[in-house]
């Protein structure tokens, strides 16, 4: 191959170059597929993203843009008549997004709702005649504390009586709770269902936070009950319903745990995700029967070891819309995605027999999907260790095709390294599944290696494509990369080992997962490690250096040092501690102590590059201040990068150009130490 045509490795500008899929919808009659596409804008003095809506039909041969990109359109959904194309945009005058209609035949796109808050999502009613939404109010005035006068406090003081005030991502609660709206489709006054200092969706925003009942005069909900203390709050999300004038609100459910979706389906039950809780945080998200008008629940499948939704670690998807569960015209078979093993696969569920089958397998991972009502087509976002996420369509005889290649161009012209499996047995005797990206060549004296640790820790890496991987293995580094104890995927007794005990067998499984990689014939320099992670990842990137010194770089990512700071400071601290550490700071100091990498800062000596967003609300700033303040005192090398306005999903969904710096800063610290 000529230098003009030789291949190039990954390098941080390429976030600008790669096209991001998201919110595929399947109409009605089987035969389109709108979906969305973001890009970075060109101008970078902009550092955003732009969003258009596209349409193709089922083969992949007729595309077609619906929206401009400079309209940052999104959410498309078909009315189900298939006349009309809902989505949500900003347009000029716009200060927030809104609810635009496009007739399916053609014509121009029409405004329905000038909402002060913006609309976040949007749903159709069986009949088309209606659209329900959620937005934004600001319930501070009627909903937050009085001083003597009986007047409320000025909005530039945010008064708390609440734990849970607020969320990553989200920031402040108090003047960000979601309530349920509908409109006319013909346009009109929107009329407001819900109120309250709550939000519709619970304290963590469900996927499928609201769903019309099947004959159009009720909307199911999810909502934390209240009143409620704070410890109850962060673990009961139950079913509501409303009718349509607002009227007749009232709770269905008293379930002891999450409920993250829910839909009718047309035998008139509800079908829910969501888990009960049993064993904390790390129980799996089950299906459950709910009967709507005695509140009755049972699990579907109790016996399936593997929990319901997407956990695949990656940083080329963009959140794209949650159709899980799809329910069939009969209410015989549901469809939805489950985590299992290094994979997220779609499953079909036969409600008769209680059984269910794969439809997708197990070597690509399924980051989002639609199917149209009678699921004689369902198109997916797919994406493999090699391959960036693209839509493949599906139809009633499985035949498979990919009708999208909005990235072939990038990826023909970079190098592209696979994911060798690399398993291995721990010395529990339990199988730990393992990949690693190897660089070309064999350098002399081997190749450095960087081990990699996903966040979660119930997540897991996998099947999908991750940019940053691939980077590093361009660079002439290796990457491994392992879902070790405390993983989702391999079922809840794996998920539930690091409960009361992080840093024990995770460590082991990690430090075993090096020395496997060491004694196979793999080009690796022993003398030549480096290790990162973020989150999860981060607290045992901090854990692992203050333990061995075998690496010679570390980077740390929005990790945890200070559990009992962590506790007070972070949006899901006073609930996630108890849980996964185990007790309660004043009551079990030594403890706490003991699980904090930062009692063991005179430990470390290796170079460690710590990563922080300012906005972070689920592992505050401050985490990554109180290590990098304690390793400057003790005079070891050590730099830490705040990102401004970031939040903890900088690697993922941040501004374009603090994405592309962040990678910078990596691929340096390593480049210059390993």
């Amino acid at each position: 191959m000529s230098k003009k045509t030789a291949l190039k490795p990954f390098t941080p500008e390429d976030i600008r170059r790669i096209r991001f899929v998201s919110d595929p919808m399947v109409h009605p009659d089987g035969k389109r597929v709108a979906y969305v596409v973001r890009t970075v804008d060109k101008d970078r003095s902009k550092n955003r993203y732009r969003a258009e809506i596209r349409l193709t039909d089922r083969t992949g041969r007729r595309q077609r843009v619906l929206t401009a990109d400079e309209m940052d359109s999104d959410s498309p959904s078909w009315s189900p008549d298939g006349r009309y194309l809902l989505f949500l945009s900003k347009r000029t005058g716009d200060e927030k997004k809104q609810i635009y209609l496009l007739p399916a035949d053609g014509g121009e796109a029409r405004r329905l709702t000038k909402v002060e808050g913006g609309v976040r999502s949007a749903e159709w009613s069986p009949d088309c005649r209606t659209i329900a939404f959620l937005s934004p109010t600001d319930p501070r005035g009627e909903y937050s504390a009085k001083i003597g006068d009986g007047k409320p406090f000025t909005d530039e003081i945010q008064v708390l009586d609440h734990a849970l005030w607020q969320f990553n991502a989200i920031g402040s609660r108090l003047d960000k709770r979601l309530h349920l709206f509908v409109v006319p489709r013909r346009g009109g006054r929107p009329v407001q269902l819900t109120d309250g200092p709550w939000s519709v969706g619970g304290p963590f925003y469900g996927a499928v936070a609201y769903s019309f009942s099947t004959d159009g005069k009720h909307i199911y909900y999810l909502a934390t009950p209240e009143p409620e203390d704070d410890w109850a709050a962060a673990r009961r999300v139950d079913i509501h319903v409303v009718d349509l004038d607002g009227r007749n609100r009232r709770r269905i459910t008293d379930f002891p745990g999450l409920f993250v979706a829910v839909r009718q389906s047309p035998t008139g039950e509800l079908l829910a995700i969501g888990s009960d809780l049993a064993r904390g945080y790390a129980s799996p998200n089950r299906i459950w029967r709910i009967d709507p008008k005695k509140g009755k629940y049972q699990a579907l499948l109790p016996d399936m070891d593997l929990s319901i939704g997407d956990g695949l670690v990656a940083d080329v998807k963009f959140p794209t819309k949650y159709h899980d569960p799809w329910i069939s015209p009969d209410g015989k078979r549901v469809r939805m995605r489950i985590t299992q093993r290094a994979t997220v696969r779609l499953a079909e569920v036969d409600l008769e027999g209680e059984s269910f089958s794969w439809l997708t397998p197990d070597d690509l991972g399924v980051i989002g999907w639609h199917s149209n009502p009678q699921g004689d087509l369902r198109v997916e976002i797919r994406s493999t260790m090699t391959a960036l996420p693209e839509l493949w369509s599906i139809d009633e005889q499985g035949v498979e095709r990919r009708i999208t290649r909005l990235n072939d161009r990038l990826l023909a012209r970079r190098k592209v390294f696979p994911g060798r499996p690399v398993h291995f047995t721990a010395s529990d005797g339990e199988q730990v599944e393992a990949w690693i990206h190897l660089p070309r060549g064999r350098p002399k004296g081997g190749s450095p290696l960087v081990l990699a640790i996903h966040g979660g820790p119930k997540a897991i890496y996998g099947h999908i494509f991750f940019l940053e991987f691939q980077m590093l293995a361009g660079a002439g580094m290796a990457v491994a990369f392992s879902n070790p104890r405390g993983s989702d995927g391999y079922g809840e007794e794996w998920a539930q080992a690091v409960h009361g005990h992080y840093g024990e067998r995770d460590y082991q499984d990690l430090m075993e997962f090096v020395d496997h990689l060491l004694s196979l014939d793999l080009g690796l320099n022993p003398e030549r490690l480096g290790v990162c992670g973020g989150s999860y990842g981060g607290f045992m990137t901090n854990w692992i250096i203050g333990h061995t010194d075998r690496f010679k770089a570390a980077v740390s990512q929005r990790g945890i040092t200070n559990w009992v700071s962590f506790f007070g400071t972070s949006d899901i601290g006073y609930f996630f501690n108890p849980d996964h550490v185990g007790g309660l700071p004043w009551s079990d100091p030594d403890l706490y102590a003991e699980k904090s990498p930062l009692t063991y800062v005179e430990n470390m000596h290796t170079p460690l590059l710590l990563i922080h967003s300012e906005n972070d609300l689920r592992c505050p700033l401050e985490q990554a201040e109180q290590l990098f303040i304690y390793l400057r005192r003790l005079g070891r090398t050590v730099r830490l990068a705040i990102f401004p306005e970031e939040t903890h999903e900088l690697s993922r969904s941040g501004k374009p150009n603090r994405r592309m710096e962040r990678l910078r800063l990596i691929l340096g610290w390593f480049g210059e130490r390993l």
